[in-house]
């Protein structure tokens, strides 16, 4: 697998970051793990062509993974005349029906007679333990806590005997992260260091501040965490991910060295590994 990282940001706008997307690439054919905004000028970067992804797997419905969908969609049916199959937690078709109605107002298939005419994507939702394979690519599901509104996964993918697990996004949950990234060849798992959170509400007023401390406490996963679940998995490499504005990937880089013993990567956008 070529996996490429086409949006490695929080949900605040970090540029020259995109949001959360990775493309992998399986032969000719290709899937996003996520779709985040701002996403689809990276993945166009790649030089893929749009008519080989074939798929597009949603960790979950929070708008910095998914609101690039509707615009990749968009120029996924005109030209190209592709529809990817979808895969997502709970609620996923309801959003995708609704991507798709936007998409039909202003783009249409080859071939039909009128821009608003209706067409279906295929989507399956999944839950905890799923299985099933995709484009020759067995990928396994499970369900992880982030936000108490909505159904988050985590997912592991492997073909020919390699691995690439991504965490989505995810409170720290040892138990069952390290049982899904046992042995992986690739961890990517998003992180934040306290740090980073300090100097990104640097001057925000005190009430913002500790709404946005207490947030990533109790949603994602800090620094400490993530390489403890690397290093019980004895993950391969580890590639740290959606970073907040505050973050400084030297300094993070550095802080991980010291806790995870192999490979560690502060992901950007662009960045290409063989898996």
């Amino acid at each position: 697998m070529k996996v490429t990282f086409c949006g490695t940001a929080s949900s605040e706008i970090t540029p020259p970051r995109a949001a959360t997307s990775i493309l992998v690439q399986q032969g000719d054919d290709a899937l996003l793990l996520d779709c985040g905004p701002g996403s689809l000028f990276r993945i166009l970067e790649t030089g893929i062509s749009l008519r080989q992804i074939r798929a597009a797997l949603i960790s979950h419905l929070h708008m910095d993974h998914v609101q690039g969908f509707p615009e990749l969609l968009a120029q996924m049916v005109f030209p190209n005349g592709v529809i990817p199959e979808v895969q997502g937690p709970p609620g996923t078709a309801e959003y995708v029906r609704r991507a798709a109605h936007l998409t039909q107002l202003v783009s249409r298939p080859p071939g039909t007679p009128e821009y608003d005419t209706p067409f279906d994507v295929p989507v399956a939702e999944v839950g905890d333990g799923d299985e099933r394979d995709v484009l020759g690519i067995a990928v396994r599901s499970v369900v992880v806590p982030h936000s108490p509104d909505l159904v988050a996964l985590a997912r592991r993918l492997e073909v020919g005997g390699r691995s690439l697990v991504f965490s989505g996004d995810v409170a720290p949950a040892p138990e069952i992260m390290v049982p899904l990234a046992d042995g992986a060849d690739l961890l990517v798992h998003e992180v934040y260091s306290a740090e980073g959170i300090e100097d990104w509400v640097l001057g925000m007023r005190e009430t913002t501040a500790e709404r946005i401390r207490a947030a990533f406490a109790r949603t994602h996963s800090d620094l400490p965490a993530v390489c403890a679940i690397a290093s019980a998995a004895g993950a391969r490499k580890l590639v740290l991910t959606h970073l907040n504005p505050g973050e400084k990937p030297a300094r993070l880089l550095a802080q991980a060295a010291k806790l995870f013993p192999r490979e560690v990567v502060i992901a950007e956008d662009g960045l290409a590994l063989e898996v």
